[in-house]
Formats: C-alpha cells, structure tokens, sequence
C-alpha cells in the first residue's frame, strides 16, 4: 500500500512561531508573545499582520528549515510502514525556494527512510500561507491508499477524492481541534487522529 505524508506538522513540528514572536516582541513590534497555541487557522490569519508577513518570510528561507524535528514516533511508524512491504512519500507545500535545502534535512531528520514515492513539492514559487497551493492533482497523480496532512482543507479534498485520509489534531496542530470537534456530527466525517506518534484512531 501507499502512504503519503505532508510534511510540516503532520512529520515534524516546532515553534518557529513563538521565536519569531519572542524576537519582534523584544524589538517592540508586536505586543505579546504568540505560540502554537494562538494559531486558529493554518494559513496564520489571525496573527498580526507583521508577525504573519516575516513568517511567510522565514518559510521560504533556508535556515528555517532545520528549526523543525521529527514528532516523537514518526521514524518509528514509518520504518515500521517500510519494512511491512508498504511504500512511504511526502507531499509539501514548501516552497522551491527551500526545495534542495529540505531534500537534505528530510534525510538528515530521517535516517533510513528511502521514501520511495519520493518528496513532492507543490508550490511553484514564493509561499503564501493565505493562498494555499492545491495538492489535489497530485494526491490523484501518486494514488495513495493512506493520506495524512494537519490542513482541513486538504483533508476534505482528498476524502472527496476517494482518497482514505486522516486530520492531524494534537498539541502540534492546535487550530485543527475546533475542525475535530465540529466532524463529530458529520456523517461521514474525516479521520481525526489525536496523536502522530503513532496512530491511535480516535473516533469521532
């Protein structure tokens, strides 16, 4: 079988947010100390307009790209994928600008890991967290049996594809636990799983 992964959030995770918030907030130009914890929304719309723009900035850089490390469990589960005879790839939406930089840092991060469906960029040029590339025609182009992303929107997509899919909702990805609540009531709702490390279906 095939699994496909995004990346950030869903394989690694870090607070890139709260030091770029912690710096701007000694230089006086935002007014408090943002976290995780004050993302809403995956696109970071509800941050200040300031903070939002120089994260978007930091995405297409270089050095941003090894702020992140491996959710506890994820090299496990997907060494355990692997040798189970099933294939294993990722499918981002960073931007190209960072492609060769995170090609090294996924090897780096993942040692082992063959990734045989290969990583997959999607964006075709700088990053814009309000305008999200669409991974549907991808997604449809690789045919995974499993897809695994902390995007909502992508989620919904893939499912309506046909595509068996799972919503990332844990400490990580804290604006997707209104998303979670609300599939409560659906009736045929996307998975939920609580924690990536690794995999406790919830239901929900």
């Amino acid at each position: 079988m095939k699994f496909i992964f995004d990346l950030d959030d869903c394989l690694v995770s870090g607070d890139t947010i709260a030091s770029l918030a912690a710096k701007l907030f000694r230089q006086g130009l935002v007014d408090k100390l943002y976290t995780n914890q004050d993302i809403m929304h995956y696109d970071l719309r509800d941050l200040p307009d300031l903070l939002r723009a120089r994260a978007n900035q930091e995405f297409s850089e270089a050095e941003y790209v090894w702020h992140k490390f491996p959710i506890p469990g994820a090299n496990f589960f997907l060494h355990y994928i692997e040798t189970s005879d099933h294939e294993t790839g990722i499918v981002t939406a960073r931007p190209t600008a960072v492609e060769e930089e995170t090609r090294r840092f996924v090897i780096a991060r993942f040692p082992g890991i063959q990734f045989s469906l290969g990583i997959s960029f999607v964006n075709k040029g700088v990053s814009d967290m309000g305008n999200m590339p669409n991974k549907l025609e991808l997604l449809k182009k690789l045919a995974p049996d499993y897809f695994f992303d902390d995007n909502a929107d992508y989620c919904s997509q893939a499912k309506a594809a046909g595509i068996k899919t799972y919503l990332i909702s844990n400490k990580y990805t804290p604006w997707n636990h209104e998303f979670a609540e609300q599939q409560r009531t659906a009736l045929d709702p996307v998975r939920i799983l609580r924690n990536v490390a690794f995999f406790p279906e919830t239901s929900v």
